[in-house]
């Protein structure tokens, strides 16, 4: 009997293998993952050269393991047991997760890289081509020798690498210490149908980012007006009481930032403005960035402190995409819920007449571009996604003109302003290997506005970052 089972479970194991193989190359395989936002492995190329070097052998179990059958079904699968090592009780759900350097590019942004997203839109300027003639379709900030839209005024004299967006994004995307800085946090909230980050920052961790603020102070020309805001990331909005005791840390935080800045900067009450409005949709629920609604009212928050007449809603062109995205921090934690209740894209169009201009590695020459990639379903549809530098004019009369230096938090935000300012310059601070002193000087720009959300105010890889950008 005991030679009888064997016989059958090896007959069987045997079959489910033999079965598995005809359908892994029988089946019809997916060449995107929707889920993952990658396109899925192809057959490697077979040749001798592959063979002998095992590069045939690598890729072939990428090939595989993208490729299984039914791999989605196990993915979700796994993404079920996943979410079950989180603590939970009948209100929310706390999930810890190591976060690896592979990880990095998709996760909140305490761990986040740039990132340079391909676009469709015939509206956008498309991959310029390398120095062989080729099109670089891998990013839409490529090599930059094909820019021949020369600046209408001549101006921004930035020298030939000042701005090399393909180097400097690769080079940031694989920083150990953006990933060692930002992997203090790791823990993460899922409540009501959102996912929240757990802000922990301290006056230790704000102090050198408000004593950069104010190096810049001191360097530059006392007539330029400078304003600092620090963007919550929703931390104090939606974590449940009995995460963070009904302690306020980013609104501690922030107040402790403001109390060590220079008397010469003007601090913006992002909060504040916010604050009133935490039960409309000013946050993502599956992102961790705020949606176009949140950025304008931190928007209005700034137009007050700079003495300008901030635009109504009523004035703006609502735009929503219901049911259109996850998010990093879904990405993050891969939990049901939050899969089944995907994000809306919602944003503000204002109704500004403007020209965009993009400059790469071929400056002062640059790239026609727009504030709002209008093909994107996720929160890429402001400015195009993380890009070095972005010079937006109108024909506003009044002569005002401002330098934004940014994370991402800011590039929702900065849509708003070329309805206020002739001149609108957006840096992201990961990115932009220009001097920020000279690029004002040389365009005549008298404010300059740090732009930050709680987390990346918090960070000593922005201050690095930052005073790369000052010297």
């Amino acid at each position: 009997m005991k030679n009888t089972m064997m016989i059958i479970n090896s007959m069987t194991f045997i079959l489910l293998l033999i079965v598995g193989g005809v359908l892994f190359w029988v089946m019809p395989r997916q060449l995107i993952s929707q889920d993952e936002k990658r396109n899925l492995a192809d057959f490697p190329l077979v040749n001798q050269q592959t063979l002998l070097s095992g590069k045939f052998e690598r890729s072939f179990e990428e090939f595989y393991n993208d490729h299984f059958i039914f791999r989605d079904a196990w993915m979700g699968f796994a993404e079920q047991l996943n979410t079950l090592k989180g603590v939970e009780n009948k209100e929310f759900k706390v999930i810890t997760a190591a976060v690896t350097p592979e990880q990095a590019a998709s996760t909140p942004e305490s761990l986040e890289t740039p990132e340079i997203p391909a676009t469709s839109d015939p509206s956008m300027p498309t991959a310029p081509a390398t120095p062989d003639g080729t099109v670089d379709h891998g990013n839409h900030l490529a090599k930059g020798n094909e820019a021949t839209n020369s600046h209408p005024d001549g101006k921004l004299p930035i020298n030939a690498n000042a701005v090399n967006a393909v180097n400097a994004v690769n080079a940031v995307a694989g920083s150990d210490e953006l990933v060692n800085d930002f992997s203090k946090v790791k823990g993460v909230v899922i409540v009501n149908g959102r996912v929240v980050q757990n802000f922990g920052g301290s006056k230790a961790t704000a102090k050198p980012f408000a004593d950069l603020l104010n190096r810049y102070r001191e360097t530059l020309d006392p007539s330029i007006k400078m304003y600092a805001m620090v963007i919550p990331a929703g931390s104090d909005f939606y974590l449940p009481e009995q995460v963070n005791n009904g302690v306020m840390k980013e609104k501690e935080n922030i107040a402790i930032f403001n109390t060590l800045l220079a008397p010469g900067i003007t601090s913006v009450p992002a909060y504040e403005a916010i604050l009133p409005h935490k039960d409309d949709y000013i946050m993502f629920r599956t992102d961790h960035h705020w949606t176009g609604l949140g950025a304008y009212y931190a928007y209005t928050a700034f137009a007050k402190s700079a003495g300008l007449n901030p635009l109504s809603l009523s004035e703006l062109q609502h735009v929503e995409k219901p049911g259109t995205f996850l998010g990093s921090l879904y990405k993050y934690t891969r939990d049901n819920s939050l899969k089944d209740n995907p994000d809306t894209l919602d944003y503000y169009k204002i109704p500004t007449d403007y020209t965009a201009t993009l400059y790469n590695d071929s400056a002062p020459n640059g790239s026609p571009w727009k504030i709002y990639a209008e093909d994107r379903t996720d929160y890429t549809v402001f400015l195009g996604g993380d890009i070095p530098l972005m010079k937006v004019k109108t024909d506003n009369p009044n002569n005002r003109k401002i330098l934004i230096v940014k994370d991402s938090f800011g590039n929702a935000l900065s849509t708003y302003f070329a309805a206020n300012y002739s001149e609108v310059y957006i840096i992201d601070y990961r990115s932009f290997k220009g001097n920020i002193p000279k690029l004002m000087a040389d365009n005549g720009i008298g404010e300059l506005l740090f732009a930050f959300n709680t987390f990346a105010a918090n960070s000593n890889a922005v201050v690095k970052y930052g005073d790369a950008m000052l010297k």
